[in-house]
């Protein structure tokens, strides 16, 4: 199950949503970064771009047009999503 944590706007449109991630008893919690972007109203482009088990949030840091660090990990960004 993906519960939303937050979004973190981009500089060119669409946003970083952190999700948080249990799937059931057999693991415990974590978190997941989605790039996602709007094509048409409710249909989104989504590109996974992080996850951590056992955490429960992640920085984010937008570091200009086309990048940004996650939890100290550089992430291009995309102006198309791609899945």
């Amino acid at each position: 199950m993906l519960t939303p944590v937050r979004r973190v706007p981009l500089p060119d449109a669409g946003a970083f949503v952190v999700y948080q991630t249990d799937c059931g008893a057999p693991c415990g919690y974590g978190i997941l970064v989605r790039q996602e972007r709007s094509l048409i109203p409710g249909i989104l482009l989504v590109r996974d771009v992080y996850s951590q088990d056992g955490a429960e949030d992640a920085c984010i840091e937008i570091t200009g047009s086309d990048g940004a660090t996650i939890e100290n990990e550089a992430v291009r960004l995309r102006r198309w999503v791609y899945w």
